[in-house]
Order: C-alpha cells, then structure tokens, then sequence
C-alpha cells in the first residue's frame, strides 16, 4: 500500500506574501506544525514563452549539422581554420560556450579546452550535443543568452550567435558576455558573411537597423528569422582596435582579451 500523508491545513495568511500552516506527519514540533512561505502568484514568474527564434532551431535541431557539409571547398576550409582559431583561444581553459547548439564547435573546442560549460536555451539541440562525446569534461545548462548568470571563466565562446541578435541588444550581450570572464580573459565569435544565395532570400524592413532571412525547413515550413551580417570595419568598431580578426569569404572570427 503506498505511503499517503494526512497533511491538515491549520492557518492561512492571505494577505501579501503570507504563511501556509501544515500538520507533519513525520514527527513533532513546537505546535506539530511546519510553515511553508506561500507566495501569491504575483511573487512568480510566469512559464517562460519560446521566442520565435527558439521555436525555429527546436523545429530545425535534427537537420542543422547539414549547413557545415555544403560541397563547397573554400567553404570547408574556412571551417577548418576557425576550428583551428577556437581551439587555440581556448587552449587549457575553462570554457563558457553560449548558444552551444548541437554542440558541433563544443566537440572541436573539447579538444584543447580543460573544462567547457555549453547553454543554450533550446533544450531540442542541447539533446543532441548530450548524446555526442568529448576530449575534455563538458557539461550543459538551458541558459538565456541575454541574462547569464556565470563568473569566472577564462574564456567564452559564442559561434554562429551573434547574427542573431538584434543591433539594439549587441551592447547589453556583449557587456553581459564579458561579466562572466576573468580579469583579462579570452572572448572568441565566429560567424557567416553574407554570400548572395546561400541560406534563403535577404530581408529588410523600413526602419529596422537588422536584416533577416526567410528560410525553409525540409518540411516545407518557412520562417522569417533575424540575421545580421558585418563587414570588418564593423567588427573593429564593435570589439575594438585590440580584437583580433579573421575575415573571409563564407565567415568571420574573433579573438578578444575581456578588458582590452
């Protein structure tokens, strides 16, 4: 017979944040009673929504790796030298990767990383990145982009990210980005350059700074998504003359010391 516990109501508070009174079941106390603080449901916050962004790498997590096995040489190796970047800005560090996705770069950046904390806040991709293996140890947390609450690390990556954040956010990403390094720690980017055709029609709307791409899913579904894409001049002039850039045809890195 399964263990059920008579639990009685003896008090309620109900106004503000009041107390909720529970006999125990389990022994005795001053007055055979427990308090648990119950909290109005203004004190919570509401289930978190998936923004549209979210929604389209949960619909498209089983098909992403595709984008980095286009039959395109140049392509490929451009690849194979931002790899190369990453792993030498991370060499014997421990890592914070934001927007770890299936965890694609999280493989390559094990290889000379000590440790790696990889978030997302796409719980579809962070399955697959669970289930790949690693040269170093890694761990996965669902984490908000714009709101990270980590410290401490000697290095944060963040691939394939930054096009998707909108120009009136970038500073409060970046600020955010930096306050979980150390003093004088290592901040590596990588992303896409804007190649006319590949990766879906280029959008823009009257007074918005950003561009978007409407792409299209094997399923048929399209969906319109924010994609920013920046010359090297607007590189230097967001990292600063200090930042270290790689710019080629299909992609772009930077290296940047935290503090610089």
């Amino acid at each position: 017979m399964p263990f059920t516990a008579d639990i009685k109501k003896k008090e309620l508070k109900t106004a503000g944040c009041g107390y909720l009174r529970f006999g125990c079941p389990f022994g005795k106390s001053e007055d055979s009673t427990h308090q648990i603080r119950a909290l109005p449901k203004e004190c919570f916050s509401p289930p978190h929504k998936p923004t549209p962004m979210e929604e389209y790498y949960r619909k498209r997590a089983q098909e992403y790796e595709s984008v980095y096995y286009r039959d395109d040489p140049e392509r490929q190796l451009e690849q194979r030298q931002l790899a190369e970047e990453m792993k030498q800005a991370v060499k014997g560090l421990k890592v914070l990767e934001v927007a770890c996705g299936t965890g694609y770069w999280t493989q390559k950046a094990s290889e000379t990383a000590r440790s790696i904390l990889a978030t997302d806040a796409v719980e579809e991709v962070v399955a697959i990145a669970k289930a790949k293996d690693y040269s170093c140890p890694v761990e996965f947390e669902k984490a908000d982009a714009y709101s990270l609450p980590y410290k401490g690390y000697d290095a944060a990556i963040a691939n394939f990210w930054i096009s998707h954040v909108p120009k009136e956010r970038l500073d409060n990403f970046l600020k955010g980005l930096h306050a979980t390094l150390k003093p004088k720690g290592t901040l590596f980017m990588a992303d896409n350059n804007f190649i006319e055709g590949i990766g879906g029609e280029l959008l823009t709307k009257e007074g918005d700074r950003n561009t978007y791409k409407k792409r299209k899913l094997k399923d048929g579904t399209e969906t319109e998504v924010l994609k920013n894409y920046f010359t090297k001049k607007e590189l230097q002039q967001l990292f600063g003359e200090d930042a270290e850039i790689v710019y080629g045809r299909c992609f772009w890195a930077v290296t940047l010391k935290a503090g610089s």
